[in-house]
């Protein structure tokens, strides 16, 4: 049975917010409550972890397709990724459900983007799938706006070189980039030790081994 007036005129003010309230009792209503999104490199993972919570009493039963997207800054649509979340999982709780993807190769070009969710309705001229939130449909229509995102370049790799000094063997570090680098020895290239780290913004520095051997190497790590 419907109500007709429901549609005609339509309810306002507190007469809609109970129609609202009363249909979250008739099955799910799915919203992302929390969206953790990282800049990416460009050779680099894109990774994206979502929370969902269905404030309804029901799950949605169907699996329907679940697929991210990037935006540029025109709003267009230049990639997509399948993703294997399945609908069904989110339960209607007080927790929420936690979804995690990482795509190794995004495929995107060095900007900003915004990355977008979509459930595609796998019927011909179906009704689009919507979540409750506020940024449903923000920047295109049938997709969530979940947040921006930077790709940036590749890191460029540091230059160490090292000479035989008076304390020891001085190692020199250049062209490192602003961050957390670590300067490695081995003797057997099996197992490397770390014999220094630092967390700098200058892109020289150095440091000494005060430990003679006759046969050991170094090589310096950061981040990927």
């Amino acid at each position: 049975m419907l109500n007709h007036r429901v549609f005609v005129p339509g309810f306002t003010g507190a007469q809609k917010d109970l129609a609202l309230a009363g249909a979250r009792r008739l099955g799910y209503e799915l919203y992302v409550s929390n969206a953790e999104l990282a800049d990416a490199r460009l050779s680099g993972p894109l990774a994206v972890r979502l929370e969902l919570w269905n404030t309804g009493v029901a799950p949605f039963y169907y699996d329907w397709p679940v697929q991210l997207g990037a935006l540029d800054s025109h709003n267009t649509l230049v990639r997509t990724w399948t993703t294997p979340w399945r609908l069904s999982s989110v339960l209607p709780a007080e927790t929420h459900t936690v979804w995690s993807y990482t795509e190794t190769n995004h495929g995107l070009a060095i900007g900003l983007y915004k990355l977008v969710l979509c459930v595609h309705n796998p019927l011909t001229n179906g009704a689009l799938f919507r979540f409750a939130n506020q940024t449903q449909d923000a920047n295109l229509a049938g997709w969530l706006t979940l947040g921006q995102i930077s790709v940036v370049s590749n890191l460029a790799r540091p230059r160490l070189s090292g000479s035989r000094g008076l304390a020891g063997f001085d190692l020199q570090v250049s062209s490192a980039a602003p961050g957390v680098w670590v300067v490695e020895q081995t003797s057997d290239f099996a197992v490397w030790t770390p014999l220094v780290a630092t967390n700098t913004s200058t892109a020289e520095w150095a440091v000494t081994d005060g430990v003679s051997s006759p046969a050991r190497f170094y090589r310096v790590v950061g981040p990927p």
